[in-house]
């Protein structure tokens, strides 16, 4: 049920904060038509065809686009995240009719999966594999930021080796970033993302990045401006940017999703425009709003802004905190023929120093910890052979060589109050032993001091004191 749900046609972006995140609503229809084809007893299945025969039956009409033909065009609410769920939203949803009457059992069925979704905070683990280790973040900290830096370019691109463990892992996206000030990076600008995968299943991979991203230019421009997005599709073909417009002398500034599609050859165009409406909610108790189709037209004079999402340190709470930003000179003028006159290209970067970051989510919409890249942009050759990948690329390279070792636990009647914790190294690999305090996180190595072997059996003696403690093996 999780990777169904994963897999549903997800609907309402409520604001630009969630535009990367899994929404608390999918198709019914269409989520009904994958349980039919999955492998689930014969009651589901039956229930489940009905269920999307009714659906179209009800439907008089809808308008799905080119690339949603499949969908029922009716959501419910089937919420990933249970804590923010909790919080805004399931009051208000015990309160309509819905769930105390035909609903009922649907509304059972989402506490039960909420209760599932809550036993299953572990997230899947990135680590930088053997090639690509020397130019990756993983093991270093701020203050040491020893690690060498990768060329990546439409002519070279760049070779990223790495390995996920999670037996749900589902997406992966690989994100360019930049700090404001690389000296002193207390802030971090994201470009936008350069890929998002499907994971089949855990393993090496290896990621291919060409240097490039999506920008932006008019007929009335002769340069490009960063563009940004986040994928729609896992074949790097269609985007979703935040953009603020200002129509020709007007004060007025209105917030924008542009819908972008790219081709073969790196180039694209606005296919669709939606209007925040979240930015000014007229009932101040409404919790979220959805962008709406606009009638809006890009009149020629105008200014068009791209919007990135950035994260900043906050000393005081000692947290990163998200936020919007725009280059007050950073805009396109929109030219005669409006949006017809606007194109997108997936280009190489601006000559530069970035950071890659990748992280991977699972079927439950837990993300892993970030596994960051140095990447170094070189100046654009006019000249260069042209290029035959404009977007990233993701190879399955094979399983990891060796299983991890599985952890045995016990205690010993002669050592009251301490366990023991072992694995046979033959099997582990060379992988570490980490522990933590629960499964949510803050994961830390046991220091090597502290383990003893015998042979090739690794063994930690550990007080039973205190609170709960988790072990895992984890490879680098």
């Amino acid at each position: 049920m999780p990777k169904l749900r994963a897999e549903a046609t997800h609907y309402s972006i409520n604001d630009r904060t969630k535009a990367k995140s899994p929404t608390h609503y999918i198709d019914l229809g269409d989520f009904a038509t994958k349980v039919a084809a999955a492998p689930v007893n014969a009651d589901l299945k039956s229930a489940s065809t009905k269920l999307r025969q009714a659906i179209d039956d009800m439907v008089l009409a809808k308008a799905t686009g080119s690339d949603r033909t499949h969908v029922s065009a009716l959501s419910v609410a089937y919420p990933h995240n249970t804590e923010d769920w909790v919080g805004h939203y399931e009051k208000l949803y015990d309160a309509i009719s819905f769930t105390k009457g035909i609903g009922a059992d649907w509304r059972l069925f989402l506490g039960l999966y909420g209760a599932m979704s809550a036993a299953d905070q572990v997230p899947p683990v990135l680590s930088a594999g053997g090639n690509s280790r020397s130019f990756s973040t993983a093991g270093r900290s701020p203050d040491n930021p020893d690690a060498a830096f990768v060329n990546a370019s439409l002519e070279e691109p760049a070779l990223l080796d790495f390995s996920v463990d999670g037996d749900d892992v589902f997406e992966l996206s690989a994100t360019l970033v930049v700090p404001d000030q690389p000296d002193d990076p207390t802030e971090y600008i994201y470009i936008g993302e350069v890929g998002r995968f499907q994971l089949e299943q855990e393993g090496n991979y290896e990621l291919s990045w060409p240097g490039t991203n999506s920008m932006i230019t008019s007929t009335e421009a002769d340069y490009l401006l960063r563009m940004g997005g986040w994928f729609m599709d896992r074949e790097g073909k269609k985007m979703l940017s935040f953009a603020d417009y200002q129509p020709p002398e007007s004060d007025e500034v209105i917030q924008l999703f542009l819908f972008t599609t790219i081709d073969e050859e790196g180039f694209g165009k606005v296919h669709t425009i939606l209007e925040d409406s979240g930015q000014d909610l007229p009932d101040g108790s409404a919790v979220a709003a959805t962008p709406a189709s606009s009638s809006l037209e890009l009149e020629a004079g105008g200014k068009l802004w791209p919007v990135y999402y950035s994260e900043v340190w906050a000393a005081a709470e000692e947290a990163w905190q998200s936020q919007y930003l725009f280059d007050p000179e950073g805009y396109i003028l929109i030219p005669e023929n409006g949006v017809e006159g606007i194109g997108i290209e997936f280009t190489q970067a601006h000559e530069g120093r970035y950071s890659l970051e990748l992280q991977a989510s699972d079927f439950m919409g837990n993300f892993s910890e970030v596994l960051e890249y140095n990447v170094d942009v070189p100046a654009d050759k006019p000249d260069a052979p042209v290029a035959n990948q404009y977007v990233s690329t993701l190879e399955f390279t094979g399983k990891n060589q060796a299983g991890l070792a599985a952890l045995a636990a016990g205690i010993d009647l002669e050592f009251p109050g301490w366990m023991y914790v072992l694995w046979v190294t033959d099997e582990a690999g060379g992988a570490v032993l980490q522990q933590a305090d629960s499964l949510s996180g803050g994961w830390t190595d046991v220091p090597s001091e502290l383990i003893d072997s015998d042979g090739n059996t690794r063994f930690l003696w550990a007080e039973t004191t205190g609170g709960s403690r988790y072990f895992r093996l984890i490879k680098r």
